[in-house]
């Protein structure tokens, strides 16, 4: 009778008189004895060995880390008609709390140097900002709708980048706050440039070289010359009143120019009924 040869590391064949034979079709025949005991030792090592590529030196399981996806368990919960309807409650109870109202506008706004300005004035002040349609809801957009007595005056200035702030403070007082508050940031992608900027050609003091590929990553023609980042030629960034590209405002933020402005500039402002716009230095009463 012949004998089967030892099998490979792993394989699924037998030989037999020379011949590979399939092991399943080996393991019938009466020609070999020792066809299943073969069997069970190859089918042990490919297990042992699909367990170790399976496996690193600490028993993870690879093969099912590599199929994992994170989870999260928290979730962002929309704002629904319950969180609106609540925001509603807030404007239209702070009529009770504080006895003036001012609408003011602001531009290039940073939610830090806002948040700053909120702690300061907490005591005395309450700032409301948000979708502008829901605003002017609380307020009433027409006179048969307005909450109090000539509200609805105040409604047709809530367009755009505006916002509420409810007072204890005087009339100079709060228009002398918000005229007087400026922060000066880097601008952002989207923004208008104030500014006209260009880069000359030459060398760049003040950058570490490992930033050239950063620069030249921003559209920056540059080059290293003995550890030094020059500028090849001349580049215009931007122009005064060009809407900014991501690249642009990188540019801009890496030579440290703080372009953008937070700003507030008071519209007018409501007591007992009475509307006053605020204009610059010329006050007019509606």
């Amino acid at each position: 009778s012949s004998i089967a040869l030892p099998l490979p590391p792993i394989g699924g064949r037998a030989f037999v008189r020379g011949r590979p034979v399939p092991l399943a079709a080996h393991a019938e025949t009466a020609e070999c004895p020792r066809a299943k005991e073969t069997e069970s030792v190859s089918a042990k090592r490919q297990s042992d060995r699909s367990a170790l590529l399976g496996k690193t030196a600490f028993g993870i399981d690879v093969r099912l880390n590599c199929r994992r996806t994170a989870v999260h368990t928290s979730k962002v919960k929309k704002k629904g008609k319950e969180w609106k309807a609540g925001h509603l409650d807030k404007i239209r109870e702070s009529f009770d709390q504080y006895p003036r109202l001012v609408v003011f506008r602001y531009s290039n706004f940073r939610t830090r140097c806002f948040q700053e300005l909120r702690t300061e004035l907490r005591n005395s002040t309450r700032f409301f900002i948000g979708r502008d349609s829901l605003l002017r809801f609380a307020l009433g957009k027409t006179k048969a709708e307005e909450y109090r007595p000539n509200l609805h005056e105040l409604s047709e200035l809530l367009r755009g980048e505006v916002g509420l702030l409810f007072t204890k403070l005087t009339r100079e007082q709060v228009s002398d706050i918000l005229k007087n508050f400026e922060e000066e940031d880097f601008a952002r992608a989207g923004s208008r440039a104030t500014v006209d900027f260009a880069v000359p050609k030459g060398p760049l003091e003040g950058f570490s070289h490992t930033l050239e590929p950063n620069l030249r990553g921003l559209g920056l023609p540059t080059k290293l010359n003995k550890g030094v980042i020059e500028l090849i030629t001349d580049h215009e960034v931007c122009k005064q009143g060009d809407v900014l590209t991501p690249k642009q405002a990188g540019i801009l933020k890496a030579f440290g120019m703080k372009t953008a402005i937070f700003k507030f500039e008071p519209l007018c402002l409501w007591e007992d009924g009475s509307v006053v716009m605020l204009d610059g230095d010329m006050d007019e009463d509606l």
